[in-house]
């Protein structure tokens, strides 16, 4: 007996409780198995355990045999979840690797019952992380309805309220979580609301969309908040709905959105904006809209007219923004860089402006012209010595 304990704690097994059972896995092989699974999970209020495998995986084996049969492990999850297997390789699994971007094997995937992704995890893991991503797992699903009952109740506090928030936004309801943070902050007394970080935090959550109403609740009291958070972090909470929104109307195509967002935000940030900085933005955020959504004309008509309105007070701004451009040789734009370098030399001529005009006339082929002027930089900056040497060879 004593050569047996003495074996099995070399071979590090003594500490490990073995169950007689393992996880209790059913395979899906069609998208209706795994509709019968979300229903089932529903039903019973479960959380969804799927194990992603390979045939050739050495590590699904050893997980298989190793961590699945420990008694904690197969008692909780058997408990808990219902637990599925597939092949990421073959038939439905390929569908789960394409959309929830499997990258290896094993991958564990954890789901509510709606099948909204909860947790996952690629790779081998040990007993004590597999518990750990499981329990992590269940706590949302167990969470949800309680969290659920206690909203329609108005009991929620700033904890509860951000859980839920957070659970109903991972699972997609992004309309949702807005609305029942909006009635948490509209819930709070006017000291509360503006005092309270929690408070802050969940605004700038949730409320990054200009037409929800955590926004709008936000604006309504801007003048506190600015006071209380201080201007800084009042603009920064501003430009971050500015991206937030952007994305989503160049992902959408969406010109009215871009508009809409602008104009629901810029005067705000004007406010107390003493460097111009609003209106920065404002060009910044057009212009990369009607780049991104393929609109050139419209693009070169809004930088084109904020060089005519901001140069003077404005001009190493649009020198860095015309830098950019031009390294950057995008052949969409190059055709509107001319005019562009054109119209800042002649607001203000320096030796910078002028290389920007050099070489936006090398983009387009204007050898001729391009010649012309280095010879006329060359007479007079000292740095444009040797110029039109390099247009030569460049133009040869």
């Amino acid at each position: 007996m004593r050569l047996t304990t003495l074996l099995l704690l070399c071979l590090g097994l003594a500490t490990t409780a073995w169950s007689s059972e393992t996880i209790d896995f059913t395979e899906i092989k069609t998208e209706g198995d795994w509709d019968a699974v979300m229903k089932k999970a529903q039903k019973e209020n479960k959380a969804i355990f799927l194990d992603m495998y390979a045939d050739w995986c050495g590590y699904c084996k050893k997980m298989v045999r190793e961590i699945y049969p420990q008694e904690e492990v197969a008692d909780y999850y058997n408990a808990k979840f219902i637990n599925v297997r597939v092949d990421g390789e073959k038939g439905v699994g390929e569908y789960f690797s394409d959309n929830y971007e499997v990258e290896g094997f094993p991958t564990h995937l954890y789901f509510d019952g709606l099948g909204n992704l909860l947790n996952n995890s690629t790779g081998y893991l040990e007993a004590d992380e597999f518990m750990e991503i499981g329990t992590a797992s269940v706590g949302v699903v167990e969470m949800l309805p309680v969290l659920a009952e206690k909203y329609k109740s108005g009991k929620l506090n700033a904890e509860e309220t951000a859980d839920y928030a957070s659970i109903l936004q991972g699972q997609g309801n992004i309309v949702k979580a807005e609305k029942v943070v909006a009635t948490y902050l509209k819930g709070l007394g006017k000291e509360a609301f503006n005092y309270h970080y929690t408070s802050w935090e969940l605004i700038n959550q949730y409320g990054l969309t200009v037409d929800g109403e955590v926004y709008e609740l936000a604006v309504k009291n801007r003048d506190n908040l600015k006071l209380v958070r201080g201007t800084y972090a009042w603009d920064e909470y501003l430009t971050e709905v500015i991206s937030v929104s952007l994305i989503e109307a160049i992902e959408k195509e969406s010109e009215a959105m871009m508009k809409n967002t602008l104009d629901k935000t810029i005067p705000i940030l004007k406010e107390t904006d003493e460097e111009n900085e609003a209106e920065k933005i404002d060009f910044v955020s057009r212009v990369l809209f009607y780049e991104h959504t393929g609109n050139y004309d419209q693009y070169n008509a809004i930088f084109t007219e904020y060089i005519k309105a901001n140069g003077k007070k404005e001009m190493d701004f649009i020198t860095e923004q015309l830098a950019e451009i031009v390294q950057e040789e995008n052949p969409n734009l190059t055709p509107y860089m001319v005019g562009w370098t054109k119209a800042a030399l002649d607001i203000e001529e320096n030796v910078m402006n002028a290389t920007l005009y050099l070489y936006a006339l090398l983009l387009n082929d204007e050898c001729k012209d391009a010649l012309k002027y280095a010879k006329y930089m060359e007479g007079k900056y000292e740095e444009a010595s040797g110029f039109s040497d390099e247009v030569k060879n460049i133009c040869e």
